[in-house]
């Protein structure tokens, strides 16, 4: 009877599913890097709407400046960050000045499109650290476009403490 019953039984039992489905293979090996660089393409951040160039300047002995280029053609936030964060910042001598200009303009005024332009000078006290801050900020609110509205609207600035303006 046991026989019997366990024959009626089987027919409801559905069949092993395990040999039903293809098993499982290792992932193949990355065909080449093209498909790499496809997935960091994407991952990449926005572009800026424009490339920009780092420009140093200092007095020589004669007091006369010498501009040379640090960095040409930042295109995007991650390259902007590459470059601000490896510039040793405590090293800047007080006479020295870091220039951010659209490429292909110089830091001079004898360059055509800064004829009738101006400058923004921004003094922070030397003994807090808000200066590589403010600068930071600076930098990307004129990189990323936003700098004229920001100073429309009153530019503030980021501190270890409470919002503060310019």
């Amino acid at each position: 009877m046991s026989a019997a019953m366990s024959c009626k039984n089987t027919d409801r039992i559905p069949p092993d599913l395990s040999d039903a489905w293809p098993r499982a293979r290792p992932s193949p090996p990355r065909r080449s890097s093209s498909l790499h660089k496809v997935v960091i393409a994407k991952l990449r951040p926005l572009p800026f709407q424009y490339l920009w160039s780092v420009w140093h300047s200092k007095p020589d002995d004669k007091g006369q400046y010498i501009v040379k280029t640090l960095v040409e053609n930042v295109g995007d936030i991650g390259a902007f960050y590459r470059i601000f964060n490896n510039v040793p910042w405590n090293e800047i001598k007080q006479k020295d000045s870091i220039h951010i200009f659209r490429s292909g303009v110089r830091p001079l005024w004898e360059d055509a499109e800064n004829q009738g332009g101006g400058r923004w000078l921004i003094r922070v006290r030397p003994e807090s650290d808000r200066a590589v801050r403010v600068w930071e900020e600076i930098c990307i609110l004129c990189c990323g476009g936003e700098l004229q509205a920001a100073i429309a609207q009153g530019l503030w600035i980021h501190s270890n403490g409470p919002i503060r303006t310019l």
